[in-house]
């Protein structure tokens, strides 16, 4: 176990209220985009990129680096920002982005491996492939996971979702087991629903993101994906993608009407065994708290979700919320460093 400092709100040398940290914390959801990549990226989305993410997805030395300095992030953990190899409906276009994407992103994180860790991303239409990759980012380059943006969409039109809850994926999971690589499920491009038209301001991550991954992971821990692999991991953003809010509905739902439900446990269990929750783009004391209370501060990890997220107002909000230093201390680093094998790469924590 490391042992840490309390946090401290100070005014900073760049005037305001700043964050100046007297310990250290890992930062588990932050997206980037390498230069080499910048074009078929944007090519594959539909509503392109805004000038502002032009600038910070590329950038891993300069305003990245500096502000984690500044918010005292030691180390994040990067991933390819969307819409990836999940938003490809065309299999080998998928294929080499996901061999293109985790080489570039190998390559940014090896010229700086005290600050960054990476995420891996596959095409996931055809298992053996997806488990090839899987299996060559994680030994090879080095990577601790793969974070996959939602379902795969398929076919022409690109309207068919596949989940991976479906039997043919198994060998992913059990992969995952053995890798022992937790597989972070992060929200992609949805495919809009009539509903959304008429209150489009809630498609997206106000409320559409949630809806679709939420989903998506309900499937795969009731479908008995954790039954027949127990190892694996399952990471969610977002405090759970609203999941941790209904875990006591769900619960009690499906043990009324169970209706053929394979799980032999209950999702409670399951997020207390398998499932893992990050503090990304939810910066509230009450949902924190009621995280805490219903699956525990050792499956919470912190993350900002930079650049979709400000780096101050997320680092200045674990700072000052109040809960214990034994619970800031595992949700800010021990848990991410316990879950990702980081131990041997950082220095150990400020006493």
């Amino acid at each position: 176990m490391f042992e840490h400092k309390l946090f401290e709100v100070k005014i900073n040398e760049h005037g305001g209220g700043g964050v100046v940290m007297s310990d250290r914390t890992i930062a588990i959801e932050e997206a980037c985009l390498p230069a080499e990549l910048w074009d078929v990226w944007e090519r594959e989305n539909r509503e392109g990129f805004p000038e502002i993410w032009r600038q910070t997805l590329p950038d891993f030395d300069g305003v990245r680096l500096a502000e984690m300095d500044r918010y005292g992030i030691e180390l994040a953990i990067l991933s390819l920002t969307v819409p990836g190899p999940q938003f490809v409906a065309d299999v080998d276009l998928a294929e080499e982005m996901a061999r293109d994407g985790n080489n570039a992103l190998a390559a940014a994180v090896a010229r700086r491996p005290d600050r960054y860790a990476a995420f891996a991303t596959l095409s996931m239409h055809d298992v053996d492939s997806a488990c090839a990759e899987f299996e060559r980012a994680v030994r090879e380059l080095g990577m601790c996971g793969v974070l996959l943006n939602n379902f795969q969409v398929a076919g022409a039109d690109r309207k068919q979702a596949v989940y991976y809850d479906d039997r043919r994926f198994d060998p992913f999971w059990d992969l995952a087991q053995q890798l022992e690589a937790p597989v972070y499920l992060h929200p992609g491009r949805t495919m809009r629903m009539p509903d959304f038209e008429a209150a489009v301001w809630l498609d997206d991550a106000a409320w559409g993101f949630a809806i679709h991954t939420g989903f998506h992971a309900l499937r795969i821990i009731t479908s008995g994906v954790f039954d027949r692999f127990p190892g694996a991991q399952l990471v969610l953003g977002h405090n759970g993608e609203h999941i941790v809010y209904d875990i006591w509905r769900i619960d009690n739902r499906i043990a009324h009407r169970a209706r053929g439900c394979p799980m032999k446990k209950t999702v409670r269990q399951y997020f207390r065994a398998n499932v893992h929750v990050t503090t990304s783009g939810q910066f509230s004391d009450p949902g924190l708290r009621h995280a805490i209370s219903e699956i525990g501060a050792d499956r919470i990890m912190f993350a900002i979700d930079y650049p979709y997220e400000d780096n101050e107002a997320g680092a200045s909000w674990f700072a000052s919320t109040p809960i214990t230093d034994e619970e800031r201390a595992a949700i800010g680093r021990d848990n991410a460093i316990e879950l990702f094998k980081l131990g041997g790469r950082l220095q150990p924590a400020l006493s």
